[in-house]
């Protein structure tokens, strides 16, 4: 009996499998198409490819897709070279990444994105880098996607973020996506006036820093306005 019910499993399990490709393959291109434009954020590089290769029809809709998750999957690892890092370190999903004074620019920042997925950072050491309003835009969006809810410290000191940067930074705080912050380290960067009261605004509304406890702000720009 335990036979039997061991293959009437094995059945039913193949049957859900084919239900669901056919149930894939019977939508038009264009549907497929925004399936996987949704799921792309969502899914892990694994599942995505999975996902392509359910039928021929799907992995020719998501072709474009794969070739772009192939692509970054090589920025990733350019990134994780420069800051010695691999990708045995990231996907055991670390609460610390300590890479201060690893020449991290804009563009890398693009990168945190996939790396920062899992949502269990605690610690994130960006200090002395080459990181600038462009690459501070970037960051800001992935404080908005609340991959960094878990984030108790933030250092970013020491490099060129400015009034533009400061300005998308405060706007994605001012959701409360940072709210397990306790340390924020910005101290040496060129943040002015403008920047500075975007960020008094935000954490001034609702106590969306409610537990922070460190702030550094030296060495910048900001005047008596701000």
């Amino acid at each position: 009996l335990a036979g039997r019910s061991d293959e009437s499993a094995r059945g039913a399990a193949a049957m859900t499998s084919r239900s669901a490709q056919a149930s894939l393959s019977m939508q038009s291109t264009d549907v497929l198409s925004l399936i996987g434009a949704a799921v792309y954020d969502l899914l892990s590089p694994h599942d995505l490819l999975a996902l392509a290769g359910t039928s021929s029809d799907v992995r020719r809709c998501l072709a474009a897709l794969v070739a772009l998750l192939k692509a970054e999957r090589g920025r990733v690892q350019a990134v994780l070279t420069k800051v010695g890092s691999d990708w045995a370190t990231v996907s055991a999903r670390p609460s610390t990444l300590r890479w201060n004074d690893k020449n991290i620019d804009d563009a890398d920042i693009h990168t945190l994105r996939r790396l920062a997925h899992s949502g269990a950072l605690a610690s994130l050491n960006l200090n002395r880098n080459q990181i600038s309003d462009e690459g501070m835009n970037a960051f800001s969006a992935i404080i908005a996607s609340g991959s960094l809810a878990q984030l108790q410290d933030l250092r970013l000191g020491g490099n060129r973020i400015g009034d533009v940067g400061m300005e998308s930074f405060s706007t994605a705080i001012a959701s409360g996506l940072l709210a397990s912050l306790e340390r924020l380290l910005l101290a040496d960067n060129k943040i002015g006036d403008a920047g500075m009261t975007a960020f008094a605004s935000a954490i001034g509304t609702n106590g969306s820093l409610g537990q922070l406890t460190r702030l550094e702000l030296q060495f910048n720009l900001i005047g008596n306005e701000g």
